[in-house]
């Protein structure tokens, strides 16, 4: 699964802020702590219509397993990283990551977090595990 994140800058335009890259099989949706058995946080921006929201889901990778995180080089490193390929090979970097936070904003979006949320683990075992 690939995430994108764009950030209009004022002075580039538009820049591929974040993107996480990882295998489905080995990443695991979070509970919200707060709410059991609820995979997403959810806050109410505006009523609309239509509503507008901003969903944020947690994942964790599986013991052993990395995501890959792709950051610009206008954002400064939180950890050791490797040169991104992206463009010239020096507008992005590599992070590896256990944990990750990424968020859904717009129209609708509880309704579209309930969907997701729902539905991931069984797409992940129909289509992401093979068994022989």
């Amino acid at each position: 699964m690939t995430t994108y994140r764009w950030r209009e800058l004022a002075d580039h335009g538009w820049v591929l802020w974040t993107s996480f890259q990882f295998d489905m099989a080995d990443a695991q949706l979070d509970e919200d702590k707060r709410f059991l058995g609820k995979k997403y946080a959810y806050a109410k921006l505006s009523d609309g219509p239509p509503e507008i929201g901003l969903a944020v889901y947690g994942f964790s990778m599986q013991e052993g397993t990395l995501a890959r995180q792709e950051r610009s080089i206008l954002r400064e490193p939180s950890r050791d990283t490797e040169p991104s390929p992206r463009g010239d090979g020096n507008s992005h970097y590599f992070e590896w990551r256990e944990s990750m936070l990424v968020s859904m904003k717009g129209p609708d979006v509880d309704a579209k977090a309930i969907s997701f949320t729902s539905t991931y683990d069984v797409y992940v075992k129909e289509y992401c595990t093979f068994s022989s």
